[in-house]
Parts: C-alpha cells; structure tokens; sequence
C-alpha cells in the first residue's frame, strides 16, 4: 500500500512538472480582423489584425493579396511568442489601376520551427505562393477589402498628376486676324480629388483672348476624369508664322488629413479632417500660328462646327439659401458664321427655381464674334445644403445653312446658409451702488442652418472688469444656445452705459459683429464714518404741563402712603409672634 501511494505521488509530481504543451494536440492559431478596411484607389489604409495561439511556440503572420494591385506597404507582426492576443497592424495600398470593388486577401500564420522562415516571410509582399518549406502552415484566414474611387484622398502629401492636351478650332494652327477657339483638356491621373477647379491660360505677346475670361470655374475633378475649357483667341496682324508656348493652369482645392491613429475604443485608424489646401499645376505647350488666314484657310467645309459657349457669368458672389439671385450670362459666337434661331436652356439642380420667367429664352441672330448678355432670376430653397451647386446651360442653334447644333456649358453657384446669431437684452443686475460689484449676464443662440465660426464677445464700458474683457466662444453648432455672464465694478455713481459686442464668421469666413447696448442705473456708496448714523432722533421743543406735574406728585404720595402702611403692619405681625413664643 505504501508502495502504491509513493509511486501515485511521484505521477503527480512528474505531471506537475511537464508543461502544458506536451498535452496539447499541436499548435494552433486564430485571427480576425476587428475591421472591415476600405482603401481609395490610388491611397492606402490600415488593417488590425488580432491573434492567438494556444501555445508558446513562436508564429508568424503574412497577408497575401489576391490582386497584384494590391500591396502590403508595411507593417509585419515579428515572431509572436505569447498565448494572450496580438494586434498587428499592416498598411494596406490599393494602385491607382485597381479595379473598384471588392478584393480577396489571405492571412497565414506559419510557425517559425524552420529558420529561414523569418526572412523569408519578410519579403513575402506579393501573391506568390508560400511553400511549406518556409514552416508550417497553421492557420489561414480569408478576409476582403473594399477599393472605391478616390474622392478625398487622406494621401494630401502629393498633389494630382495631369494630362494636358488641346484643340483648335481651326485645325492645328492658330490664324491671325480669325478668331481661334483654343480647348484646353487636364485629365486627373493622380491620386488627389480637386475640387472647385478654375481653369486659365497665359498668352504670349501678340496673343489674346477675344473677349470673357481667361479663367474658366471647371468644378470638380475626380481622380481618371478630365476638365475641359475653351477660350476665344486672337492675332496681332504682325504676328509671325512660328509656333508659340501657351501655358494652361489648373488650380484647385484638396482635402487635407492629419496623421492616421488609432482609436482604442473602436479599434480603427482615423484620420482629422484639416479643411482643404490649393494646389495648382501649370504645363507649357507649344502652337503654331500662320498669319495671313484669308489665302489658308480652305473652302467654309474645312471650318470648325460652329461653336455658341458661355465667355461669361456670374452670381453676384454667394447665394444665400432662400433668397433669390441673378445669374447673369454673357454668350459668345465663336465661329466665323452668323448663329440663328438661338434656345438657352438653364437647367438649374433641385432646390433652384426660375422667378418670373421660364427656364428658356430665344435669341434670333448671333453674328461671328459677337456676345450677347441675359440674366435669369433664380430662386433657391431654404433648407438646401451648403455647397457649389452645378448649373447647366444648353444652347440650341442654326447656321446660315439651317444645319442644327446643340452646345453645352456648366456653371455653378455657390449656395451659402444665412448666420442668424440672435442675442437677448442684457439682464438689469437690479439696485447697485459704488461699494457694489455687479453681475450681469446675456444669453444667445444660432437660429440659421449653418455653424457660427470663431465667436468672440467683448465688452467695454463705464466700468472695471472684474475678468478679461474678451471671451472666445470658438464655433457655435446650428440650433445651440449659450450664455456669457461678468462681473463688474461701477467707475462712477448715475447712470452707467456699456455694450456688448459679438464678432465672428459666417460661412464664407466673412467677418460681422452684432452690439448690444446696457445702461444701468448706479447708486452713491454707502457711508460708514457719521457718528450719529445709528443714533435714534430725539425730539426737540417738548415741554411737560403743569397738571402733569401734579398727577405725579399725587401718585408719588400715594405711593409713599402705601408703603408706610405695609411697614407699619409688618412690624404689628412680628411684634404679635414674639409674644406668643414668650
């Protein structure tokens, strides 16, 4: 029996003392992901990778994309060693090729008992197969990851790499003393969103545009789209037969993001949104220009299609939601014909409605060169949201030769919401005097649609601070409500006049300021240095009559009889008790 209780006692030590492994069926690994991934075409994105394994033994993660478009730009989880959970963190980079959609990747963990695992793991970024000769295979993961189209790229680092091409009107040369409608085309083939775009040119000497702008708005230009503008040119009748630099300019706006971290609570990458940065790109391009246009030119078939384009607009600068604006339109016939039997179409987007006239109107005759002007009354929404809207302008014509064309050109109109700051009177702090402080206080809200940016409330008087005499608010959400309350000492005794001054921003970064004025009434201070302040008032010129007097003295004797009296018996009652104890 003893024998049997050493050798169960030993088991149980020997048991004790083996690791948990040597019972374990293999290792093995889970992962996940805590987050689906979304990646803009031509960006990157972080992916959290979360695993675990049952054992000690060292693993390693790699992630292979299925796409050779898709790129594992950095990040590696090292050789894991532990039992607890281990996010990793990878940057994933989807090429600006990429197809838009979902992709397929895979996660493998490989234990690291082989020792040229490591490096090869490392270097492991692209589809190739991973051979189990680089260690065992333990777990696989499928997962995908989403590529859409570049709309605001968070890669503000870089700006958008263009494309620049042009036409002309005439064929492939500019002719003097004609007008030369020259097409300026930018195709965004970079990585960065542009938006509200302008589009321009410079001429060389001896070069200028016939009439409008020489900047045209081109609105925005998503990533694989182009912006087109078109600009009447025309010659110096000395210019020479050579080949001058025109250069295009596009300058736009990016959306700018600050460092991509980590969010502990919700387990993703984000990234600040910073407000947007210009950026501009010029390109240099060279065309011929032969003078002498009336012996080159070939017979009326050999001219461009006859060309109606709107040289100018305009809106009167931003429109303020539920208000009604004038677009002014300037139309330009820029062919070397005459244009008739003219329809203009303003299609406004929803939200916008013609006042007071149809969307359309006819022109009857345009001759070559000329412009012709016209404003249409637009009337916006209330509630329509703060942004460029797109405005389209379609123009039916005919030549001399009844042939029918049809023009399109888009303008935009930049809808604002209207600040509505509304401030209470100041609250009357009631009766003060110099030896008081003051308090007072004044409540105010936004009643627009939009937030009210960079407030700052001031205040100046007949009065001394008992704080600063400024107080930045900072930004005031739409439909919030807020109060400022201060403490103050009188500078003098009587009326007491100061104002309140609210200064900030509205939409369009245009600065007002709203004044509300108080006057309050001041008391003289108090005195605490008069002797006979608290002494009751005595009564002057009072004088006792004569038959008061007597009442007095008649009280007083018998008062004194009384008293006699009860002397007298007192003594009679003492006198009788000692006797009686005799």
């Amino acid at each position: 029996m003893k024998k049997l209780v050493t050798i169960m006692l030993s088991l149980i030590l020997i048991l004790g003392l083996m690791p948990m492994t040597a019972f374990a069926d293999g290792q093995s690994v889970s992962i996940r992901t805590s987050y689906n991934t979304t990646v803009n075409r031509g960006g990157s994105n972080y992916l959290s990778v979360v695993s675990k394994s049952n054992t000690t033994d060292g693993y390693k993660l790699v992630i292979v994309p299925e796409d050779e478009h898709i790129k594992v730009k950095s990040g590696t989880s090292g050789i894991i060693t532990s039992t607890d959970e281990k996010t990793t963190i990878f940057e994933l980079k989807a090429e600006s090729n990429a197809m838009i959609g979902n992709h397929k990747l895979k996660i493998y963990a490989y234990s690291t008992e082989v020792d040229a695992v490591g490096q090869a793991l490392e270097e492991q970024t692209t589809s190739a197969a991973i051979t189990s000769e680089q260690g065992k295979l333990l777990q696989e993961y499928e997962f995908g990851v989403m590529v859409v189209d570049n709309q605001q790229s968070a890669n503000n680092g870089k700006t958008a790499a263009v494309n620049v091409s042009y036409a002309l009107s005439g064929g492939d040369s500019i002719y003097a003393d004609e007008i030369n409608t020259i097409t300026v085309s930018f195709y965004n083939r970079g990585t960065d969103y542009l938006k509200n775009a302008e589009l321009s040119i410079s001429l060389p000497s001896g070069m200028k545009i016939q009439s409008g702008p020489d900047s045209m708005y081109v609105g925005d230009i998503r990533v694989n789209k182009t912006a087109e503008a078109s600009f009447p040119i025309i010659c110096d009748s000395t210019i020479t037969d050579t080949s001058y630099a025109i250069t295009a300019k596009l300058k736009g706006y990016v959306a700018k993001y600050s460092e991509a971290h980590l969010n502990e609570e919700t387990g993703q990458y984000e990234s600040e949104f910073l407000g947007y940065e210009e950026k501009s790109l010029s390109q240099t391009f060279y065309v011929p220009v032969k003078n002498g246009a009336s012996e080159k030119k070939t017979e009326t078939s050999d001219y461009a299609t006859p060309r109606l384009m709107v040289s100018n607009y305009s809106c009167g600068g931003s429109v303020i939601a539920g208000k009604t604006f004038g677009l002014s339109l300037t139309l330009l016939n820029t062919s070397n014909v005459t244009l008739q039997n003219i329809k203009v179409t303003v299609e406004a987007p929803t939200g916008m409605v013609p006042v007071g006239s149809s969307s359309s109107f006819f022109i009857a005759s345009l001759a070559a060169g000329e412009t012709y002007s016209k404003s249409v009354s637009l009337s916006t929404g209330r509630d329509m949201v703060q942004a460029y809207y797109p405005i389209t302008v379609s123009m039916n014509y005919e030549d001399t030769n009844k042939a029918a064309y049809t023009t399109t050109d888009t303008v935009s109109a930049s809808v604002v919401q209207e600040s509505r700051l509304v401030v209470d009177d100041i609250l009357d702090p009631g009766w003060l005097t110099m030896s008081d402080q003051g308090y007072a206080s004044v409540n105010f809200r936004n009643m627009g649609n939009t937030d009210i940016k960079n407030l700052q409330i001031a205040i100046e008087g007949d009065f001394t601070m008992d704080t600063a005499s400024t107080y930045f608010v900072g930004t005031l959400a739409a439909g919030k409500q807020d109060y400022y309350s201060f403490n103050f000492w009188p500078n003098q005794a009587g009326p007491m006049t100061g104002r309140v001054t609210f200064i900030y921003e509205d939409a369009n970064g245009e600065e007002h300021s709203l004044v509300k004025e108080m006057n309050f009434n001041i008391g003289e201070a108090y005195s605490y240095d008069d002797p006979g302040m608290y002494e009751e008032p005595i009564e002057e010129g009072f004088h006792m009559p004569f038959w008061g007097w007597i009442i007095i003295a008649v009280v007083a004797i018998v008062v004194l009889i009384v008293v006699i009296k009860l002397i007298k018996k007192n003594k009679a009652k003492k006198e009788e008790a000692l006797d009686l104890d005799e």
